[in-house]
């Protein structure tokens, strides 16, 4: 006989039985069916995930990785091509602690700042040289320039010194900010510090690559004294005239030792020669800086503006 048998995975539509032979009769196309419709959701799925996702992760690498890495490049480049150009230091837009780009990107902003205030414009082709050749090298040759250099000095620093201790740095920056106030408009440019004087260049155009436009420089050498003759007087007059300087000539022990007419003064030497711009030192420790009998001439005309 014939029955008809219904099974909850499979439809079992004819079961036959004749002369004990049997013979089933299965149906599998909802099954098929079932198995071909997942198959092509999967299929959707998998095109899904690769059309959308990597948008998705490719956007944030975008974000977060490729163009903060091309900035960085390029801020390398720029300071390679140029090292004084200007730099700001400030919080990057966007930026957060927790991404160690953004952290990458401010600390170069900060070191790049650090190397030009503390190498200065003498340093500027150390700086190009290391940043855009593969070696680290910072002994170098020098390179020769024309310029007019000035050596200006704190009088009775000693003295200033002694008393004041801890406040003499506070002071010492107080005459520097009046003398680099007093160079931005005569295109000259402080070299460095040795406690209470000061190395002061007004540079030559025809002595400085044509490429870093942004190191001041004087056209000719009649434009260059002039300027160094009228920032010095300008600096003289600034350090008698401010209040912040010459409080400190207030303190009592100034006034027991010097009396109580002493003021705050500047002297100065001014000397036009030649000089070789470079680093002098070791690896381990360089200063920016200018080699030159003339650079010891204007030194020696400081000391003599003592005595007359």
């Amino acid at each position: 006989g014939t029955r008809h048998i219904r099974d909850r995975a499979l439809e079992i539509s004819k079961f036959t039985t004749k002369s004990g032979e049997s013979e089933l009769t299965i149906d599998l196309s909802k099954q098929i069916a079932i198995s071909a419709a997942f198959s092509i959701g999967q299929t959707i799925l998998v095109m899904l995930i690769l059309l959308v996702f990597p948008y998705w992760f490719g956007r944030d690498i975008l974000d977060l990785v490729v163009i903060p890495l091309e900035i960085i490049f390029d801020r390398v480049c720029s300071i390679a091509d140029n090292p004084v150009s200007q730099v700001t230091v400030q919080q990057e837009p966007n930026a957060s602690k927790s991404f160690e780009v953004d952290m990458i990107k401010s600390s170069l902003t900060r070191l790049t700042k650090l190397l030009q205030v503390g190498l200065g414009y003498a340093g500027t082709d150390i700086i190009a040289k290391n940043l855009s050749s593969g070696t680290f090298s910072v002994l170098q040759a020098g390179t020769r320039l024309d310029a007019v250099f000035g050596f200006c000095d704190i009088r009775n620093f000693t003295d200033c010194c002694e008393v004041l201790q801890e406040d003499c740095v506070v002071f010492v920056n107080s005459v520097a900010a009046i003398i680099a106030s007093a160079l931005e408009n005569s295109k000259g440019t402080i070299n460095k510090n040795i406690g209470d004087a000061f190395l002061i260049v007004w540079k030559l155009a025809n002595s400085v690559d044509p490429g870093n436009r942004l190191i001041p420089t004087c056209s000719t050498l009649n434009e260059a004294a002039t300027l160094a003759l009228t920032a010095a007087v300008a600096i003289i007059y600034a350090v008698e005239r401010s209040t912040d300087v010459q409080g400190f000539s207030k303190r009592s022990g100034l006034q027991k030792r010097l009396g109580q007419n002493f003021a705050i003064k500047m002297g100065f030497g001014l000397h036009v020669g030649w000089a070789i711009e470079g680093a002098v030192g070791s690896e381990l420790k360089i200063d920016a800086t200018y080699l030159s009998p003339h650079v010891n001439t204007a030194m020696m005309l400081e000391g003599e503006t003592k005595r007359y």
